[in-house]
């Protein structure tokens, strides 16, 4: 299977709202068109969690029936290891 690696800024607000004057509403619409794409591909995801763009197509593409996301969390992040521990245990 092959393994897509996701990489992209951190701060939505600020990079793609305010820097890029990129619109919500479009900025949404991109981000489930490139969602579908990837979990239509069947690819799996990796990406290290952020609270940006990676994060949200991550969840994205779990939403468009994307099979597998790998998080690279580091072991001493505690809020992203709490955080993928909870999701983990909640997977369908």
């Amino acid at each position: 299977m092959l393994r897509v690696s996701l990489i992209g800024p951190g701060d939505i607000d600020f990079h793609f709202y305010e820097l890029l004057k990129f619109p919500k509403k479009k900025f949404q619409s991109e981000l489930e068109k490139i969602a579908k794409v990837l979990a239509e591909s069947n690819v799996e995801i990796e990406f290290c969690p952020d609270k940006g763009i990676s994060f949200e197509l991550a969840k994205e593409y779990k939403k468009q029936g994307g099979k597998k996301v790998i998080a690279s969390v580091p072991q001493d992040d505690s809020i992203w290891n709490k955080t993928f521990r909870t999701l983990s245990k909640n997977k369908s």
